[in-house]
Parts: C-alpha cells; sequence; structure tokens
C-alpha cells in the first residue's frame, strides 16, 4: 500500500500543486485497503480540473510499484463563468472543505 505520497491538482496540466501530502501514512492496510483522506481547507489550493498522485517513498513492502485500483473524489462542480458550454470537459473541481 502507499505509504507517502502527494496529490497533485492542477488547472492546465503544466501547473500542479499539492493538494495533500501523506509521509509514512500507515491508514491503507489489509488486502484492498480503503480509507478517506480530506483535504484541509488550509491547504487548499482551489479549484482543480486534473489530478495525479506522486509517490514521495517507499510503499508498505519497501517497494516503488504503486498499486491503484480507483481514486474516488468527492467536492463541488464550478463552471467558469466566461464559458457557455455546459460539457463537463468546462467542468472545475473543488474538494470539501
Amino acid at each position: 500500500h502507499l505509504r507517502s505520497w502527494d496529490l497533485l491538482v492542477s488547472l492546465d496540466g503544466e501547473s500542479w500543486q499539492v493538494a495533500s501530502r501523506h509521509v509514512d501514512d500507515t491508514s491503507l492496510v489489509g488486502g484492498f485497503g480503503v480509507h478517506s483522506f480530506p483535504v484541509q481547507a488550509a491547504g487548499h489550493p482551489g479549484p482543480a480540473k486534473m489530478f495525479k498522485i506522486v509517490m514521495t517513498g517507499g510503499n508498505s513492502i519497501r517497494g516503488n510499484q504503486l498499486v491503484c485500483s480507483g481514486m474516488e473524489l468527492y467536492g463541488k462542480i464550478h463552471l467558469p463563468q466566461q464559458e457557455g458550454i455546459l460539457k463537463p470537459s468546462h467542468w472545475f473541481f473543488q474538494g470539501c472543505t
């Protein structure tokens, strides 16, 4: 399981910000570890369109493999004011605070 990782967010896919940092986090345990990780309001970078997880240390067996069968994000969808087309590709996600 993941132990040290960052959840990164971006609006454009070029500039990334850390939304959540985990160091030696032992929350994921068992055969199919599941846990909820809130993004704290004080460290929240704002709305995002793209998300990625980056390992910053070894996993639970001290290896370098990132094995993830899924990730769910919860929050609010914000529509940009200048957009007139209401397609999901124009939506922005902001995590729960």
